[in-house]
């Protein structure tokens, strides 16, 4: 299965061009590698209107000024293309989402706070992780530098076990490490996954935000397998 990112950024997406098979991309292409997605109008008309939406909290008259209050004014909008453009994507066969705009619009809906704050990433391969925030750390302990997660007991027997089951699946394909699992084996780990998140959520504070590569991916590769 193909994976689709969505991400939101100033010159491209949210829609995220796949440069590995479009190294360059023109309107209204969206240049995912997936004709039948890269060709629907209705996808290139909401691509292009969330992404309006998102560039228009920008001003650069003098510098870079960013209108925060009118983004939270707009989230509710920019959700419900988010929905539209997911709902279309998933009509399509053999591709999965990895959303990293839904996550963030309701953080930030939720705790309405201008400070920055961390991303935490769950990753479905062995080398990233399996967590981690912008610093990369191939490490049994938690390592997210944020205190009420790394201190947390139950997340970190959560993530010892999550790192030994990567470890003891792990094979090494054309000098790159990827896992190998059965069915029941992508039935735990998703299992794993999700109590993981489900802790990350109780210890939510509003200094991180979850974004999901992983089990988006083993649900991809469940489908694969049935």
């Amino acid at each position: 299965m193909k994976e689709i990112k969505l991400q939101l950024d100033l010159h491209e997406g949210p829609i995220w061009p796949n440069i590995n098979e479009h190294p360059t991309c023109e309107d209204p292409c969206l240049c995912t590698g997936i004709p039948a997605i890269d060709q629907d109008s209705e996808l290139q008309k909401l691509d292009r209107d969330l992404q309006e939406i998102y560039i228009s909290h920008y001003s650069f008259t003098h510098g870079v000024a960013y209108n925060y209050k009118q983004y939270l004014h707009d989230i509710p909008s920019m959700l419900n293309i988010m929905n539209k453009i997911k709902t279309k994507i998933n009509s399509y066969k053999g591709v999965y989402i990895l959303d990293e705009i839904t996550p963030l619009l309701l953080h930030d809906m939720k705790w309405k706070k201008e400070s920055s704050y961390k991303r935490i990433y769950l990753y479905p391969n062995f080398s990233d992780g399996p967590i981690s925030t912008r610093h990369f750390s191939n490490t049994v302990r938690l390592c997210t530098e944020i205190p009420i997660l790394d201190n947390d007991d139950t997340l970190k027997r959560l993530y010892e076990i999550i790192y030994s089951f990567y470890a003891s699946h792990l094979t090494t394909q054309s000098n790159e490490n990827t896992l190998e699992l059965k069915k029941e084996e992508i039935n735990e780990v998703i299992r794993l996954w999700n109590s993981f998140k489900n802790r990350l959520k109780e210890l939510e504070d509003g200094s991180f935000v979850i974004l999901d590569y992983a089990i988006p991916y083993f649900l991809s590769q469940l489908e694969e397998t049935n």
